[in-house]
C-alpha cells in the first residue's frame, strides 16, 4: 500500500521506518528522490507545514509519498509533534505573514486540500485567513 505525494499539516514528525523495505521518496529540486530503508534504529525527522508557517519559510515543510512495493509489506511508525488545535499559529515577531490563525482552522482546511500542490494551499490559506 502506498500513498500519494503530500506534505503533513502539523510541526514535527518522527518517523521510525522499515529496515527492509524501501518506498520512502521525498521530493527536491522537482525529482523524487528515494529514502533507503534505515538500519540500527534511526529516527527520521520530516518538518511539517507548522513550521514552514512559523519560521516564513525559512524552513520547508518536506513533499513526500510511499510507493507500494510488491516484494513485501512496509512498516514504519510516525509519531507527530503538532500544535494544540486552539494554537494561534504566526512566524516568529521579527518575520512577516499577512495573519495569524488557529491550528484547528488550517486542519479543516487541510483535510479537503492535503493532496493540492503546497504553494496553492498556502496561497489559498493566506487568502482564507486574512
Amino acid at each position: 500500500m502506498g500513498l500519494r505525494e503530500h506534505t503533513d499539516a502539523g510541526g514535527i514528525i518522527l518517523l521510525f521506518q522499515d529496515e527492509l523495505i524501501p518506498g520512502l521518496e521525498f521530493l527536491k529540486d522537482g525529482r523524487w528522490m528515494a529514502v533507503p530503508p534505515t538500519q540500527g534504529n534511526r529516527i527520521l525527522v520530516n518538518l511539517g507545514d507548522q513550521i514552514e508557517v512559523i519560521t516564513n519559510g525559512t524552513y520547508k515543510s518536506i513533499c513526500h509519498r510511499v510507493l507500494p512495493n510488491k516484494n513485501g509489506s512496509r512498516l514504519s511508525i510516525a509519531t507527530f509533534y503538532n500544535p494544540g488545535a486552539d494554537a494561534i499559529i504566526c512566524p516568529a515577531s521579527k518575520l512577516t505573514y499577512p495573519s495569524q490563525y488557529r491550528f484547528q482552522d488550517y486542519l479543516d482546511f487541510y483535510s479537503t486540500a492535503k493532496f493540492t500542490d503546497k504553494v496553492f494551499r498556502f496561497q489559498t490559506t493566506k487568502a482564507i485567513l486574512k
